[in-house]
């Protein structure tokens, strides 16, 4: 599964287990795009080919332009909780000064073993001649820093919440480098290529986590040793590949065993040799020592004969083959490009790059042209004042009730001082200092100046808007400073308006659900076995990013000793509880309380209770144990446990639950769903708040236009819906076909006919499922699906191989909810898990009122026995009823597609065992059972 690539843990844990969250996840978000949109891989692969045509041509003719003075404006967007990953200016200036060395053959590294990389391994460092700089002029004509501010919980998972993350805020890529800096990526960044985002601007730009980014400030770089990614993420925004291919897998043995006509074959750079891929980080002669421990080799005593120098053929030669006319044999373990020694880019990568910006593929050709310089960059020349602030959002508050966050914004001037000290906006003597355009009613715009620092303002809004829904946002809010509000004249000041400010309302609040399950095996649900090598299974909700089982096995890398068992781990910045029991063991591990389902989660713990935090696993001293092996009082309990998520600069509680089940023997621990309501002014939640809810996104692509379900004569219902509405339909109310009966009978089978309607031709990797609630709580578990035909165009039951549904005889009888769901996918379907109670992006769900009777038989008079050996070992179809038992013989079987029911009022004796082929039905059903 891509994401355990974020799981890391303490730096005891040792190199191995920092390798899981030091990827880039370029190529993981690329292919995570082309499933979302089917069409766009091909396309990029076209454009990609026609690319390297141009490139080669331009080589031939030496039409190549030249790049002297491209400076590139980047600007870095802050995606926030008011954590570590709100960060500093400093460090991501000191980051851009990095990347410009890097870029200009002046980093550290490169210089200090220019001579041996080029003299003694054979290796050319490029001085690719462009530079990068904070952006001074944004979108909008304000002077800026450069460095944009946004609150969102989006930070705590970059990657999953990419597309809202860049809707947040971007500026446009023909003029600006975009920089999302989050909290975490679930890894150490992201950046898509040219040619993937030429039609997508909106998804341009690069995505890191604050603590890759440069060397100073947060940025852990000591532990996991890279450096230099904000330079690895240009170079893949510049066209650039993974030196081993075009695939997130380093190490992987097919890097070189693809074949060169494959589309991942290699990074078509040919001084860069293919190469397996480095996965460790490794320097030219010496390792890297954190508390005494060798975290990171050096090439020679990794690769080579540890004799302290560095040769040639201490370097590895992983890959042999190459489409390259000459290759130097050895793996280019120091290029920027790969995970190795990351301190240099080829010759042959710089003509890469600067044939990128000077094509026009994804508007690469218009950023940073001399000429433009003016609308980016304040002219350094100028003697202006500058007037910046921190950020472009108001932001509602968490009460939802219409007033904005107490923080505001901060205006900052690069000289002098304002001149007031609190101004509002309905004071009529304001209008001397300033004026405001599009404020919303009921609002008021209080500017005040701060009482040490002159050059200093806080703006606010102060009341409650009079329409606070999300559809209410504005974008153009404006302010106008006036010469009274400065003590200086108005002519030195670059910019007297701030313009295109915006006031974001929040949606509604609403409940949050995950179902989680086994990639491997989507009818399964998503569990950690004691037994199996992995450390990790990490689940994800939308608040706190990712959290993890983590199955601890080996006390001897921990430095505090834990005791085995399955942990509950916290792998985002966030704060979570959960409620756990006082009493701790002898460890001092708090232990994990699992309740009954119908229980209330409570802001305040109940008596013998307590909420603790949830850490990064066993390796803390306050680690939590759902089971282990001196804490056996959970298993074979199924039940819920409680959550408190505690987020955002308010600090904002929410509450919610996840539902957990430990197997008798504690071999498998299951996470089966979590739950959790984003209104913070809840102080109590319990399992009957949930409402499960689906939609498939716009429909312009697919939806469901007949369902039809019918036994051998009737109809039971027909939906027709040519014209699509939208994701979801709902047709439980049973008035919608008053001449139709949405019944079934128990023990029977149904004909299923379902048809999908689209904008262009009938897809084959389309998906199909039926639920049905029949435990009434509103969630479709795992085992109330009744029917499943993955990439078919259109379901016909006994067509093909296809299933009936099947209404088994245990039913309960009664109304329930049945809920159809349709999907397009590109993916084989245990790649992608679909729940009846998440969005998606293509296709309907669909609900249904159904009625479920009985038709149980009579048991028949008199004493029977039933012998099945006489049947060549197959039951015979339809049920077999005894007054008094039934006896199987060893070769009894139920034949692929077959239903075959036992029914007996005293016991069912299975000699050895009963096979059951697939698509068939086997139900044992015993009556008047006596109690031995």
């Amino acid at each position: 599964m891509v994401y355990l690539i974020l799981m890391s843990i303490q730096i005891e844990t040792k190199s191995q287990e920092q390798l899981k969250e030091k990827l880039c996840k370029t190529d993981v978000v690329t292919e995570k795009l082309f499933e979302s949109k089917p069409k766009l891989k091909k396309a990029a692969l076209e454009r990609y080919s026609e690319f390297l045509k141009r490139e080669q041509l331009a080589r031939r003719t030496g039409s190549r332009r030249n790049n002297a003075n491209r400076e590139i404006p980047v600007v870095f967007h802050i995606i926030h909780q008011c954590g570590e990953e709100l960060i500093g200016e400093q460090q991501i200036q000191e980051a851009i000064n990095d990347v410009n060395d890097d870029f200009n053959k002046r980093n550290h590294d490169a210089l200090k073993y220019e001579s041996l990389i080029t003299n003694t391994l054979g290796f050319e460092i490029a001085d690719v001649g462009i530079s990068f700089k904070l952006a001074s002029v944004d979108p909008y004509g304000n002077a800026t820093t450069g460095i944009t501010h946004t609150e969102h919980y989006y930070t705590n998972q970059g990657s999953n919440f990419e597309l809202q993350i860049k809707d947040l805020i971007q500026w446009p890529r023909n003029k600006y480098l975009n920089v999302w800096v989050v909290s975490t990526t679930g890894g150490s960044g992201f950046a898509h290529f040219p040619t993937t985002v030429h039609d997508y601007p909106q998804l341009d730009g690069i995505v890191i986590s604050h603590n890759y980014l440069g060397r100073s400030g947060t940025s852990e770089y000591q532990r996991h040793g890279r450096g230099h990614i904000l330079t690895h993420e240009i170079g893949h925004w510049l066209g650039l590949y993974h030196a081993w291919g075009k695939t997130n897998s380093p190490k992987a043995l097919e890097n070189c065993g693809i074949s060169s006509n494959s589309e991942f074959y290699d990074d078509d750079v040919c001084d860069t040799p293919n190469t397996i891929g480095d996965t460790k980080i490794v320097y030219p002669t010496d390792s890297v020592l954190v508390d005494g421990t060798v975290i990171y080799q050096g090439v020679d005593s990794y690769y080579g004969d540890n004799d302290g120098l560095l040769e040639r053929t201490d370097l590895p030669n992983t890959c042999s083959s190459s489409t390259c006319p000459v290759t130097l044999g050895y793996d280019n373990v120091f290029n920027f490009m790969d995970y190795g020694c990351e301190i240099i880019f080829s010759e042959g990568q710089k003509s890469r790059m600067l044939m990128v910006l000077n094509d026009n593929i994804a508007q690469r050709s218009e950023i940073g042209l001399p000429q433009n310089k003016d609308e980016v960059f304040i002219p350094h020349n100028s003697n202006s004042v500058t007037m910046t602030f921190d950020t472009y959002f108001f932001q509602e508050h968490s009460l939802n009730d219409g007033s904005i966050k107490e923080k505001g914004i901060e205006i900052k001037l690069s000289a002098g001082a304002f001149n007031f000290n609190t101004l509002f906006s309905t004071d009529a003597n304001s209008n001397n200092y300033f004026e405001v355009n599009n404020l919303p009613a009921g609002l008021i715009l209080q500017i005040s100046r701060d009482n040490f620092n002159g050059g200093l303002a806080h703006m606010k809004l102060l009341g409650n808007a009079f329409n606070n829904n999300k559809i209410d946002s504005i974008n153009d809010l404006e302010i106008i400073f006036k010469q009274a509000a400065f003590d200086f004249d108005l002519q030195l000041l670059y910019n007297s308006t701030i313009s295109n400010l915006e006031i974001d309302y929040l949606e509604e609040f609403d409940d949050v659900y995950y179902r989680y399950l086994n990639p491997e095996q989507p009818e399964q649900q998503f569990c950690v076995n004691s037994l199996i090598p992995n450390d990790y299974e990490p689940f994800f909700l939308d608040h706190i990013g990712y959290m993890a089982l983590h199955n601890f096995k080996n006390k001897s890398t921990a430095t505090t000793i834990r005791p085995e068992g399955v942990y509950l781990a916290n792998e985002s910045g966030i704060l979570v509880e959960v409620l756990c029991n006082n009493n701790t063991n002898p460890s001092g591990v708090s232990n994990v309380a699992i309740f009954e389902k119908n229980y209330t989660v409570n802001s305040v713990p109940p008596p013998g209770f307590s909420y603790k935090a949830v850490t990064r696993g066993p390796y803390s001293s306050n680690a939590l144990m759902i089971y282990g092996d001196i804490y056996t009082a959970n298993a074979g309990k199924s039940g819920l446990i409680g959550i408190k998520i505690t987020y955002g600069c308010e600090n904002l509680e929410l509450l919610g639950w996840l539902r957990v089940s430990v197997s008798d023997d504690g071999q498998d621990l299951c996470i089966q769903d979590a739950f959790y309501s984003t209104n913070p002014n809840e102080d109590s939640i319990k399992l009957e708040d949930l409402n499960c809810t689906a939609s498939g996104g716009t429909g312009d692509y697919n939806y469901i236009s007949e369902v039809k379900i019918s036994n051998d004569t009737d109809v039971v219902f027909l939906s027709e819906s040519p014209n699509y509405v939208s994701g979801y339909t709902d047709y439980t109310d049973i008035t919608v076909f008053p001449d139709r009966t949405c019944e079934f009978v128990t023990g029977e089978s149904y004909n299923i006919e379902m048809y999908q309607g689209n904008n262009g031709s009938q897809e084959n990797n389309v998906y199909w499922y039926i639920w049905i609630d029949y435990n009434d709580d509103n969630i479709f578990d795992i085992t109330e699906k009744v029917f499943t035909a993955n990439g078919v165009p259109e379901v016909k039951s006994n067509f093909g191989g296809m299933p009936q549904l099947y209404i088994p005889l245990n039913a309960p009888v009664g109304e329930h909810k049945m809920r159809i769901l349709q999907t397009y996918y590109s993916r084989a379907s245990n790649r992608y898990l679909v729940s009846p109670c998440n969005d998606f992006l293509y296709g309907e769900v669909e609900d249904y009122n159904i009625a479920i009777v009985s038709n149980l038989p009579e048991m028949p008079s008199g004493e029977q026995c039933f012998s099945i050996v006489k049947y060549n070992g197959l039951l015979p179809v339809g049920i077999i009823s005894a007054y008094d038992y039934i006896e199987c013989s060893e070769n009894a079987r139920v034949a692929d597609g077959q239903r075959t029911v036992l029914k007996a009022s005293n016991y069912i004796d299975l000699l050895l065992s009963t096979t059951i082929e697939n698509g068939s039905y086997f139900e044992v059903l015993i009556e008047d059972c006596e109690p031995d």
